[in-house]
């Protein structure tokens, strides 16, 4: 059986203050009836008439009597279910700074908050990098707060203020052209979103040493085939996507890199065939398609066959003109008019 901590204070006659590890409460009127008003904003009503049997208690919120009040209802959810968990009487300063900044939807207190206590830190570096830095565009922050949880050994599967009170969210990332990723809040968005910080600082080789000890999904692949491309690491890419099928957006995505990688390394016909997988499902996102034709227009421009690269260029500018260096290279392949006699 566990200790209970329970103190009773007479204020006033017919009024005691009430202190548990759960709260204050506050007690008005006589023994037999009373009313209880919870700090969790809990009202208690009691009506106990001695020697009757008669015995009647009602619990409400206060939300609910501010609704009466206003001559409104408060609407009952169509499923029941526990209050969300809040920090105890007794819980630690920075645990309650913490909850009331997500409460109170204030993300921009959190960064202070984990500056200022310690033991705050690494759940406020979590919910900073993706509330406030990533949301914002600030890879930078999002680099170094991540590299710092990543040095300490901490992991967001091990954080007790996250699983108690952030848990259940979903983190978005952009992995790369096409492919988006939502999941749930874990140590593998947190390490991916950490590969996306370290590529956009150019800082490929710690990258790649991230995205290397991720679990082996087709998400981390796409990840590491587009940082080896970067790299100049053909064959590794070709490794990657050996018997790879295409059935999604990031499958899709990796057979592009494989035909780039290909080509790269003077496999030509292996790259178009790599391509036509690649464009054969019709359904497949526009900026991926578009993608595919720049890269088969490059095996074409390898071949000599510049006709067919025109096509593919001419037909990436109709749907984005604005994709870097396509009208650059369909210049360069357009044939000088002859000079006038």
């Amino acid at each position: 059986m566990g200790f209970r901590i329970r103190k009773q204070i007479k204020i006033l006659p017919g009024i005691k203050l009430t202190v548990t590890p759960h709260g204050v409460s506050t007690t008005l009127g006589p023994k037999g009836f009373s009313l209880n008003v919870h700090s969790k904003r809990r009202v208690t009503g009691t009506v106990d008439l001695p020697g009757s049997g008669v015995h009647y208690v009602k619990t409400t919120s206060v939300k609910r009597i501010r609704a009466k009040m206003r001559g409104g209802s408060e609407a009952a959810p169509a499923v029941s279910s526990p209050a969300a968990p809040e920090p105890g009487f007794f819980s630690p300063a920075w645990e309650k700074k913490l909850f009331r900044a997500l409460a109170e939807k204030r993300y921009d207190r959190i960064a202070g908050i984990g500056e200022r206590y310690d033991d705050a830190r690494p759940s406020a570096v979590v919910l900073d990098s993706i509330l406030v830095a990533h949301p914002g565009g600030d890879m930078a922050r999002v680099r170094d707060d991540l590299s710092w949880l990543r040095s300490v050994g901490r992991k967001v599967e091990d954080d007790a203020f996250i699983a108690t009170y952030a848990a259940g969210g979903e983190v978005s990332v952009h992995i790369a052209a096409g492919v988006d990723v939502a999941l749930p809040l874990s140590q593998e968005i947190l390490d991916l979103l950490l590969v996306e910080a370290l590529q956009a600082g150019g800082d490929l080789d710690r990258a790649i040493d991230v995205a290397e000890g991720l679990e082996p999904t087709t998400i981390a692949a796409v990840s590491l085939a587009e940082l080896y491309i970067d790299a100049g690491r053909f064959d590794d890419v070709i490794e990657v996507t050996n018997a790879l099928v295409n059935e999604d957006e990031a499958s899709t995505f990796l057979m592009v890199q494989r035909a780039a990688a290909l080509r790269q390394t003077g496999l030509l016909e292996a790259a178009l065939e790599a391509l036509r997988e690649a464009l054969q499902p019709r359904s497949r996102p526009a900026e991926l398609r578009l993608a595919a034709y720049l890269e088969r227009a490059q095996v074409y421009v390898a071949q000599g066959k510049k006709g067919m690269a025109r096509k593919d260029l001419e037909r990436v500018i109709a749907a984005d003109a604005s994709i870097p260096g396509v009208r650059d290279l369909l210049d360069s392949l357009t044939p000088e008019p002859a000079p006038a006699d």
